[in-house]
């Protein structure tokens, strides 16, 4: 993100409350589309393996027919995930950054979706239930090899301002972290809390990151 003073004179002052009523609606728009390829994909196997019955074909051509104009309109209305960089190689670079991180949460999500549990139950991201050792060697490899390269490149691309916001959104939760895991650790052994759950406390911290990143971004 820029600050005004730091803006070319012919572009338009970055809005918080535009941004965010932008982002919000195109991910709503975004669910639809992520809906249409789910019946598509789960009618489609079905169809593939002559098991298909009257409500996969059904829910096939809907997700065939949605698909296409909600893209369009994705890609129409696609939203500056950058919060405001300028049209610059540099800034051009950030965007490139932001859209390798959402293929790669979809590539490390995908063998989720291509694969049942061994009961024959969906597989979910969301859940501490056991993944075959097929799935998870290729999450492990795409999360622990590309996300330190993408944070690399990112902190190279950025300036002193967004680098500053940053900093503070991964102080604040570093310290919802330091201060949340040894109460919960602390409680579950004392029979108070429940078990523990890392990505109960990694959810919390990366949105607090999040958060606070936006909000230094916007008060300098």
């Amino acid at each position: 993100m820029t600050r005004k003073d730091e803006m070319f004179e012919d572009e338009k002052p970055f809005h918080m409350g535009r941004y965010f009523a932008h982002v919000i609606g195109w991910s709503i728009l975004l669910s639809f589309l992520l809906v249409g390829l789910i019946f598509v994909w789960a009618g489609g196997k079905d169809i593939v393996t002559g098991e298909a019955t009257r409500s996969d074909w059904i829910f096939t051509a809907i997700g065939i027919l949605m698909i296409p104009p909600v893209g369009w309109a994705l890609w129409r209305y696609l939203p500056d995930f950058t919060m405001g960089e300028p049209n610059t190689p540099r800034g051009n670079r950030i965007r490139w950054i932001l859209g390798a991180v959402i293929v790669i949460g979809v590539a490390i999500s995908f063998p989720l979706i291509n694969r049942d549990g061994p009961d024959g139950d969906p597989l979910h991201l969301f859940s501490n239930s056991p993944l075959p050792t097929d799935v998870a060697w290729p999450m492990i490899a795409l999360w622990a090899i590309a996300i330190p390269i993408i944070a690399y490149i990112a902190r190279r691309n950025s300036v002193d301002y967004t680098l500053a916001a940053n900093d503070f959104g991964f102080m604040l939760g570093g310290y919802l972290f330091y201060f949340t895991a040894p109460l919960w650790w602390i409680g579950w052994r004392g029979g108070l809390l429940p078990q523990p759950d890392v990505m109960i406390i990694f959810i919390a911290s990366f949105v607090v990151i999040n958060f606070g990143n936006l909000w230094k971004r916007q008060v300098g």
